[in-house]
């Protein structure tokens, strides 16, 4: 068995950001091509800049509509603004179109047994790379990039970035 090797790179973590509709128009965000603040309540000192991002709009339309980019560290924020004070700033790179919405998500028996994808509580969950692989395959050739977007999140999004950022 081989050691690893730290070659100065890391692999880009992809993540699941799940928006509630009652409470955040993900949708409208996106079409105003302003990069986000999200809450990172939790999984604060694994996200970093370049990491892929899945936005799941939650309810009875349940699925992944978009996907984006982190681009800054995570910060702390004076005032909580009822979503926590941990936030962490994204792109919204591209449309999922058709969205990948949960019935077809939960048809793939690897997708099933992740709970993410059926309607956990939470607002940040890391996509382990098996899920991410699956993912990224069921969504190839839906993405529709967004106009002005600023992130890095395409089909031939990079797996590596400096081990410093």
């Amino acid at each position: 068995m081989s050691a690893a090797v730290d070659l100065g790179f890391r692999v880009v973590t992809e993540w699941i950001f799940q928006a509630n509709p009652k409470k955040y128009d993900l949708l409208a965000a996106a079409v105003s091509g302003a990069d986000q603040r999200w809450s990172m309540k939790v999984h604060r000192q694994d996200v970093a800049v370049g990491d892929r991002v899945w936005f799941l709009v939650a309810g009875v339309q349940a699925g992944l509509y978009l996907v984006g980019t982190v681009t800054s560290p995570v910060y702390e924020i004076a005032l909580d603004d009822g979503f926590g004070k941990w936030k962490v700033d994204v792109s919204y790179d591209a449309f999922v179109e058709p969205p990948l919405l949960r019935p077809e998500l939960l048809a793939v028996p690897e997708l099933k047994a992740f709970h993410p994808l059926r309607g956990i509580m939470g607002t940040n969950f890391r996509v382990p790379e098996p899920i991410a692989a699956i993912l990224n395959s069921l969504a190839k050739g839906r993405l529709k990039p967004i106009a002005g977007a600023t992130g890095t999140a395409s089909p031939a999004h990079t797996a590596f970035r400096p081990a410093s950022c």
